[in-house]
């Protein structure tokens, strides 16, 4: 019975830790793609490109997350909105700050004029040192976080030994 309710316990938290790894996963590989996906939009821009040809040669070559974005910002060009328009409405499922940050400078650059290659080169460039950053403070604090789980996990565990090897042991605690 007890093990049956630990099982049980197991199987509620582990799908909702398995998808927030994945999700926590997902999020850091589309902040890189931002910054290879600014770096690239200010290359195509050097070369003379327009900002709708940079956004669909960067579709070529762009992978999943950041794909279905950028895929959508080009229909959305295909139907008639403005790149930046188009930028800012594919990326409103998208909660990372820094994306929306990106399209709403996009909007208003586009719209009042200026030098859109130096505001992509900036971002891409902040972008690079808030990841850096961001790494940076993970490894400093993995030993923490690793010593929170081991606090965490060894008494439960040691209740379950303890009560594999002294059956019984725990049922008046349990017991009211």
């Amino acid at each position: 019975l007890e093990f049956g309710v630990i099982l049980g316990c197991l199987s509620i938290v582990a799908p909702y830790m398995w998808l927030s790894h994945v999700h926590k996963k997902e999020t850091q590989i589309l902040r890189a793609q931002i910054v290879e996906f600014l770096e690239s939009l200010s290359d195509s821009l050097k070369a003379n490109k327009s900002l709708g040809q940079a956004f669909q040669s960067f579709n070529i070559v762009c992978k999943r997350p950041l794909k279905p974005v950028i895929e959508k910002t080009v229909a959305l060009m295909a139907c008639g909105l403005f790149p930046d328009q188009a930028f800012c409405e594919a990326t409103k499922s998208i909660e990372i700050q820094e994306i929306q940050a990106h399209g709403t400078a996009l909007q208003t650059q586009y719209k009042m004029g200026g030098n859109l290659n130096n505001l992509l080169a900036e971002f891409s460039s902040h972008f690079r040192e808030a990841i850096l950053f961001e790494q940076n403070l993970q490894a400093q604090t993995a030993q923490g976080r690793l010593s929170v789980k081991v606090v965490g996990i060894v008494p439960p565990l040691l209740i379950l030994v303890m009560n594999l090897i002294v059956p019984g042991y725990f049922s008046s605690f349990i017991s009211v």
